[in-house]
């Protein structure tokens, strides 16, 4: 298990493993495996350190003597239907997003989630910067959502819903009002 440590705030250094899985060539998980299997080259010379810092666009990383090469950062738009899990696998063995889409966006990941009963927008994307920008409390990016109901709200849950609702996340609060 890899140790947590404190991302790089430098524009283009990540960690080896974290290297790879934006490179596309797999997950991080599995690209810790991968290093400590000694098949991962910097700059020519073997590396057996997933917490190793690298520049993405200076440092030349190889596997297998294949070497890896960033690819352009490519976003798409999808339309999740209902019954649909915003996942890469699912072990209940629901259907994803993933076999809803052709092969050649299969790396991309989707900028949040929605829930298995929803439909809606859902932006894919191979720009991490991007889907923090997106995502990350402190750029305060507003969403909106569209909800039906079972049954018509009472006069006093619409007055509460236009005066904005308090949800915990996490235990931190968030004020949710409509526009």
């Amino acid at each position: 298990m890899i140790e947590k440590r404190r991302t790089s705030r430098a524009p283009n250094k990540v960690s080896l493993h974290r290297a790879l899985s934006k490179l596309g060539y797999c997950s991080r998980s599995q690209a810790v495996k991968v290093i400590e299997n000694g098949k991962v080259l910097v700059n020519g010379v073997p590396c057996n350190n997933p917490l190793r810092w690298v520049n993405l666009v200076e440092d030349v990383i190889s596997v297998d003597a294949a070497q890896l090469v960033q690819e352009k950062s490519r976003y798409i738009l999808f339309h999740k239907p209902e019954g649909v899990v915003t996942t890469s696998s699912d072990e209940l063995g629901r259907k994803t997003i993933y076999d809803c889409l052709p092969p050649q966006y299969h790396n991309l990941k989707p900028v949040g989630r929605l829930d298995k009963d929803t439909s809606g927008l859902l932006i894919l994307t191979n720009d991490s910067r991007f889907a923090n920008k997106l995502t990350a409390p402190e750029f305060k990016v507003p969403k909106t959502y569209e909800v039906t109901t079972l049954e018509p709200l009472t006069q006093k849950q619409i007055r509460q819903l236009r005066n904005g609702v308090e949800i915990t996340i996490e235990r931190k609060n968030h004020f949710a009002r409509p526009v």
